[in-house]
């Protein structure tokens, strides 16, 4: 319960200090690092948030079935679980606090980065702390043999958005407050379930400014980046095979499409001028398969998954590279 308490003072002390703050004007050292981090799709890709939607069987696997129907307003409707996600380009904590009332539950998370990576030309950028906030509400559905879920969440820029890392531009969160749409059904039968999902994220839009140093004018310059990030969809199916009680193979097809968005550059010091409605580049479109295994040792949920990539497209100035084989490890119990 100290969790839950310490991550809920958190959470309204992020909001409170971003409710209050004026502007803010940092100093990158290298500011093309704005326009290299706003079109970088592995980054999005990798936002926790959407990789819920990417990995679903992996995550709804052990609520999915025979969910009971909470009724009034017992303690007892109240669910506290603590989850560890371990990946190549991250490693977070979060402590999910959710209450059940009748067909509805309300959820909030905020996730704690022990990593968060950012892959610069120049090299890779880490950094460690509080990152954006979720709030969800769902509305369940039951039959003999499925389970749906319709979800509406909001999430709150709670991460520092404006986290620097050796004049590198490595954010905690995105500083926007984005709409998720969702809907997750699982199919069940003896031994096997199958799951999928949809969801389209509506994104904010951010506005980042940067001071330089203007060679030509001889003066100091405040640019304006102001992002409008595109919005995203995910699609996931999975089966999911039980060969014992604890132990289960899973099989997921994943396919995430992010649009382009947009990017207005205003030099506000400084006689140059103005860029209006120029590409974020961060249109693209990953589709995986992931191949996982999952085991129940002492009450804990252990989940290794492999992402394999199938399909890759993004913006035609996109140079990153080719996408290669990744590892994520999940570990989830239930507390309360």
């Amino acid at each position: 319960m100290r969790s839950v308490l310490i991550m809920a003072l958190l959470l309204l002390t992020s909001v409170g200090v971003f409710g209050q703050q004026p502007r803010e004007v940092v100093f990158y050292l290298i500011p093309e690092t704005v326009e290299e981090f706003t079109g970088n799709s592995e980054y999005i890709n990798n936002d926790p948030f959407n990789r819920e939607y990417t990995s679903l069987g992996l995550i709804t696997e052990r609520t999915a079935l025979h969910q009971p129907e909470a009724q009034g307003l017992a303690l007892d409707n109240l669910g506290i679980d603590i989850e560890t996600v371990i990946s190549p380009k991250s490693m977070f904590v979060r402590v999910p606090v959710s209450y059940s009332w009748n067909r509805l539950r309300f959820n909030l998370s905020v996730p704690y980065y022990f990593k968060r990576e950012m892959a610069y030309a120049s090299g890779k950028k880490s950094t460690s702390g509080v990152g954006d906030a979720l709030l969800r509400t769902s509305y369940f559905l039951y039959g003999d043999t499925y389970h749906n879920e319709v979800q509406l969440s909001l999430k709150l820029p709670t991460g520092n958005e404006n986290n620097i890392v050796d004049g590198h531009l490595v954010p905690l969160g995105t500083g926007t407050t984005d709409l998720f749409l969702a809907n997750n059904i699982t199919y069940f039968s003896y031994g096997y379930q199958i799951q999928g999902s949809i969801s389209y994220r509506i994104n904010g839009s951010v506005e980042r400014l940067v001071e330089v140093y203007d060679e030509d004018a001889g003066q100091l310059d405040t640019i304006s980046y102001d992002v409008s990030n595109g919005n995203t969809f995910t699609f996931n199916g999975s089966y999911i095979h039980y060969f014992k009680p604890d132990l289960s193979l899973i099989g997921g097809l994943s396919a995430i499409i992010n649009q382009e968005g947009s990017m207005d550059i205003e030099f506000k010091d400084t006689q140059r001028e103005s860029v209006k409605g120029s590409s974020a580049g961060q249109y693209f479109t990953f589709i995986d398969i992931y191949p996982a295994v999952s085991y129940n040792l002492f009450d804990v949920d252990l989940s290794l998954s492999l992402q394999i990539p199938i399909i890759t497209e993004r913006s035609s100035d996109n140079d990153e590279g080719k996408r290669s084989i990744g590892l994520l490890f999940r570990l989830t119990r239930n507390i309360f």
